[in-house]
């Protein structure tokens, strides 16, 4: 019985050291490509990144356009209950707020779609140079690879719990309103196009999404490990190439913070409206909403809150570290050679466009938010 316990422990402990962030970057690279090609193309051998061929992105057009079109016409909707006297029996409050989170999802998917399709280009010589850098570098498996694997099997879980809730309550999903005035086409015809729309879609929003997320935290944990390597002191010849490391940090922060500039202030915002409006549901509905929804939300929102907790400082630890590892060569002294390299540095800040900068009350600032627009949606509606 212990032969057995013990072989179960070591698998379990292999199966963990895999569990590291470029691990995850590799299967989300493999699990998203294998569906239909995706803007970046990682080399099977290297796993440098490289823009795919527009040609070959035509299935991947098609389905963020239909994500905006889709979201056009719910926003439509949404006006009009909002701005008509008369309002449609047949949309309820938990409706409403349904169509409020696609939207709230449509508007990070097109915002990433608008990123990859502009700054595809820059962001592969972001990933390129770091994973150059990286060579020298020991992986480890840690929470943080952990969760971003968790962020692949969301891929996965999200789009068949979105078809689990339609088919447990046909008129609760946003996609009724397309069929319900259609007589000609039977019930399960109709639900057998709704559910392939709600999947190609949800499916198509979450490799967006999750995908980016998982890139994203890679890329910040390959800057992190750069300035991580720290000694007592250096002689001249470590200390110029520590410098010309910070320098390469420098302008691949300047690169990331150009291709962050639209999409990080729109995640930042809406990931909040999204928490707020699944808590509102989680707590209030609970019982008049189908289970698959409760347990969607629920796992949406625990995704949500952990990538706030672990994403977030991550990108906050860039400005520390930063900060710390100028600070630790000031402190050397040295000759005016090492003190003219010195002043061209700067900090280096994960920047939201020109709306602020992640540092490390950030985090508490969004989950403040998170539960005080909660608390007051649950008490006032």
């Amino acid at each position: 019985m212990s032969t057995y316990s013990n072989r179960g422990i070591s698998i379990i402990g292999s199966i963990l050291k895999t569990l590291t962030p470029f691990e995850a970057l590799k299967r989300f690279a493999k699990l998203s490509e294998s569906l239909y090609p995706q803007p970046l193309t990682f080399n099977r051998t290297s796993w440098d990144p490289s823009p795919t061929v527009k040609l070959k992105l035509v299935p991947w057009y098609i389905l963020s356009f239909l994500v905006d079109i889709i979201a056009t016409s719910f926003y439509l909707v949404l006006l009009q209950q909002l701005l008509s006297l008369k309002k449609d029996i047949n949309i309820s409050v938990a409706l409403c707020l349904l169509l409020v989170l696609t939207c709230a999802v449509a508007n990070i998917s097109t915002a990433i779609f608008y990123t990859y399709h502009s700054r595809a280009d820059e962001l592969c010589f972001v990933i390129r140079n770091l994973c150059r850098m990286r060579a020298t570098l020991k992986e480890t498996s840690s929470l943080t690879g952990i969760f971003l694997h968790g962020l692949i099997s969301a891929i996965i879980i999200t789009p068949l719990g979105a078809c689990s809730t339609t088919i447990q309550d046909r008129t609760l999903d946003p996609t009724y309103l397309w069929f319900r005035n259609i007589p000609n086409i039977s019930p399960r015809l109709q639900l057998f196009f709704r559910i392939l729309i709600v999947f190609s879609l949800e499916l198509h929003a979450s490799i967006l999404i999750f995908g980016l997320g998982v890139i994203g935290v890679n890329i910040t944990v390959l800057i992190l490990e750069s300035l991580g390597t720290r000694r007592k002191r250096w002689n001249i010849c470590k200390f110029v190439v520590r410098i010309q490391t910070y320098c390469q940090l420098q302008i691949i922060i300047q690169v990331l913070n150009t291709i962050t500039s639209f999409f990080l202030p729109v995640f930042t915002l809406t990931v909040v409206v999204l928490a707020v409006v699944m808590g509102h549901m989680i707590i209030k509905m609970t019982g008049n909403i189908p289970h698959a929804l409760v347990i969607l939300e629920i796992i949406t929102t625990a995704v949500i809150v952990g990538f706030i907790l672990i994403a977030y400082p991550i990108f906050a630890d860039v400005l520390r570290k930063s900060t710390d590892f100028l600070r630790s060569l000031e402190l050397q002294g040295g000759s005016i050679y090492k003190r003219r390299q010195l002043r061209s540095c700067r900090p280096l800040k994960i920047r939201a466009g020109s709306y602020f900068y992640i540092h490390q009350g950030t985090v508490i600032k969004l989950l403040e938010l998170i539960a005080y627009y909660t608390m007051s949606s649950i008490i006032l509606v």
